[in-house]
């Protein structure tokens, strides 16, 4: 799944999670000509887009998650804090909310929310600790807080170690998802972060990763389209 971090309505490198350190991989290219570019050529009907803004507190990129919903189904983490900043987003239909435990305030309250409405949880992690900005959710492990979360209804889930992203060393969530899946081989499982060289595509697999977020590897080559069909037998 193609990965586009944005920031101040540009494409970012995310290195790290060091976000005051993240460059624009274009300032030339609007985001929409780099959108088409990377998903024609990985032929991808859908791609995670994180809302480096909204994260962060500052104003939802909104003008720009409606022009890029006629392009691709987008996966968006726009910071959701709770079920009602949820609903006050009005987000468009083929956008499917990703809800990161770094801004979630109130992760029972959403998690409720996701029996009628399609989320993605995502446990966030730096070098393996659960970042939680829910109170109740703080003191967890990682194994701890992904079952507490599977428990209590999520469906889908992103491991996701922010120290890792942009590094190019390798997904070091790999054996938390394949732990998860042997729990719950229901659960639809998507990882990133680290990804260098086709044989994370294989390792992801092998871990029994549904989807897996890739996003510096694919801007400067390391990832090809071969590569990926390769791996998922042409299924993308």
């Amino acid at each position: 799944v193609p990965v586009f971090d944005v920031a101040g309505g540009v494409v970012v490198h995310a290195v790290a999670g060091n976000r005051s350190q993240y460059a624009a991989i274009s300032r030339e290219l609007p985001v929409e000509v780099i959108w088409r570019h990377v998903l024609r050529r990985f032929s991808s009907g859908h791609c995670y887009v994180a809302d480096l803004d909204a994260i962060v507190g500052h104003r939802p990129q909104v003008e720009l998650w409606e022009r890029l919903v006629h392009i691709a189904a987008v996966w968006l983490d726009a910071g959701v804090r709770t079920a009602a900043t949820l609903v006050d987003l009005k987000l468009p239909e083929n956008v499917i909310p990703v809800v990161g435990s770094e801004t979630a305030v109130e992760l029972d309250g959403l998690l409720e929310a996701s029996a009628t409405t399609e989320l993605i949880f995502s446990l966030d992690l730096r070098q393996g600790t659960p970042i939680s900005a829910d109170p109740a959710w703080q003191g967890l492990s990682s194994t701890e807080f992904a079952r507490r979360l599977v428990h209590r209804g999520a469906k889908k889930l992103i491991l996701l170690d922010l120290a890792a992203v942009g590094m190019g060393q390798g997904v070091p969530t790999l054996p938390l998802c394949r732990q998860l899946k042997q729990e719950f081989p229901d659960l639809f499982l998507i990882t990133g972060g680290g990804v260098r060289s086709p044989d994370c595509l294989l390792q992801a697999r092998d871990a029994g990763v549904d989807a897996l977020l890739v996003a510096s590897a694919l801007h400067d080559g390391r990832i090809t389209p071969e590569d990926i069909s390769r791996v998922t037998g042409g299924k993308g």
